[in-house]
């Protein structure tokens, strides 16, 4: 084994040396004699073998960093729903009962209960697909597939996360204080308009409107 890699430094070394007589004019022995010598006495430096310069691959690859969503635990799964339609319903019950206290007037007299529901429209995110190389299974130290997986899986998750936020946000409901008498003449923010409820000064009591 020694030897094949010692005839095959110097077939590399005579193919130089053919090379350099070629554009120098000169007889080859005279390079090929020059490079046995320089190859003997000058050492590699680290990374080179037999004049080849080595790429060194790291085994891992450095992720990206994806946000936290956990908050979107907290929401309901319709997930049952998804292959049934597009379209999902939510009902909601009518007005409570009235309590009648040590009542007198028999029958009482029938409410009908009037229930409504809330609807939303079922959305589909899809990623592009991403093409790998068969090359790439060969040749990286890491798995590609696995890495290009994670990123369509966070991505996803990102995505629908944020989405998520302005969907809520966008149908919250807004409870506006009631302000004391003297709320219109508070003035407004600059860069806003209308005006704003005020506070009035604490009461006896130690509470504030």
């Amino acid at each position: 084994m020694k030897t094949a890699k010692i005839i095959l430094g110097l077939l590399k070394l005579m193919a130089f040396a053919l090379f350099a007589s070629l554009i120098l004019g000169i007889n080859p022995l005279i390079p090929f004699a020059a490079l046995v010598v320089l190859s003997c006495t000058v050492p590699m430096p680290k990374g080179v073998l037999n004049g080849i310069v080595l790429e060194v691959w790291a085994n891992y690859i450095i992720e990206r960093f994806w946000k936290d969503n956990a908050f979107i635990k907290n929401a309901y799964d319709d997930s049952d729903y998804v292959l049934q339609g597009r379209i999902v319903h939510i009902p909601q019950p009518g007005s409570k009962p009235v309590v009648a206290k040590n009542r007198t007037v028999f029958p009482a007299v029938a409410v009908r209960r009037t229930d409504t529901d809330v609807t939303y429209t079922l959305d589909e995110y899809t990623t592009d697909p991403t093409h790998i190389p068969n090359i790439d299974k060969v040749h990286l130290s890491y798995s590609k597939q696995d890495s290009v997986l994670g990123d369509h899986m966070g991505v996803l998750n990102e995505t629908v996360a944020d989405d998520m936020l302005i969907k809520w946000g966008g149908n919250a409901t807004f409870v506006s204080t009631t302000g004391g008498p003297n709320a219109d003449t508070v003035a407004p923010v600059a860069g806003q308009t209308l005006t704003r409820k005020g506070f009035l000064p604490p009461r006896s009591s130690g509470f504030n409107d």
